[in-house]
């Protein structure tokens, strides 16, 4: 509804949003997330609107944070603990430096298996947007050809596909092509991320139109062939993209 509503809509939605940083339930916190994920689309050839928005995120989320933190609590609540990641999300999207600062402390490659799996991907991402750690990308990789749990290479791909980095996005999409890196079932896991993520998406875009013939060798009897061609459609943005 805010895609049709378009950017008319947009200040109004924003008035709302604001009401709701004392709110504690997790399921209208969903709700607030996701709204601010589509008011993002709007902001991405803007950069003082993007840079409002990144201040509205942290600033009715921050009361949240203050109350819950990166760590869960003995005997706290489940909403409590289902709320933390969106929370920690949003600031973090927000670009507090505090926040960013304490997922970075946070952040260990050799011990990712330890940090709780609702909160691996943010730290994850934070660590590849922020670290300044050229080599971190390749050595994500490492883990994730190695490790045994489905979950922490999930968390991976969420955390690595948050790049902003255009240059790491292809070297990644190039690696999906090659069965002994990345499982075939995880390749569309990867497209998808990289095709959302406004920084990625050209480089997604590219590589789907390069190496589409593979794809179509490679899925077209696999129940993810369908993911690629409709979520491509879903993040991309410009005529340009619409007529290629």
């Amino acid at each position: 509804l805010l895609v049709r509503a378009g950017k008319a809509s947009s200040a109004g939605l924003i008035d709302i949003i604001k009401h709701y940083a004392n709110e504690t339930n997790d399921a209208v916190w969903d709700t607030v997330a996701m709204t601010l994920a589509e008011l993002r689309k709007f902001v991405e050839t803007d950069d003082a609107a993007e840079t409002k928005l990144r201040m509205l995120s942290r600033q009715i989320a921050s009361t949240e944070y203050a109350r819950l933190g990166f760590d869960e609590t003995p005997g706290e609540p489940l909403a409590d603990t289902k709320l933390r990641p969106s929370i920690v999300g949003m600031m973090l999207y927000g670009e507090d430096e505090a926040v960013i600062a304490e997922a970075l402390k946070r952040f260990d490659i050799s011990q990712l298996a330890s940090v709780p799996s609702d909160m691996r991907s943010l730290i994850i991402g934070a660590a590849v947007r922020h670290s300044g750690d050229e080599s971190l990308s390749s050595n994500l990789m490492d883990v994730y050809t190695s490790t045994p749990s489905a979950d922490l290479r999930e968390a991976i791909i969420s955390g690595l596909t948050s790049t902003r980095s255009e240059a790491v996005a292809a070297d990644m999409l190039a690696r999906c092509m090659d069965g002994a890196i990345v499982r075939p079932q995880d390749v569309a896991h990867w497209f998808v991320y990289f095709i959302r993520n406004r920084h990625t998406r050209t480089a997604a875009w590219q590589w789907l139109q390069d190496n589409w013939s593979w794809i179509e060798h490679t899925f077209a009897g696999d129940k993810s062939y369908d993911e690629f061609p409709r979520y491509a459609a879903m993040g991309l943005m410009t005529g340009e993209q619409l007529a290629q």
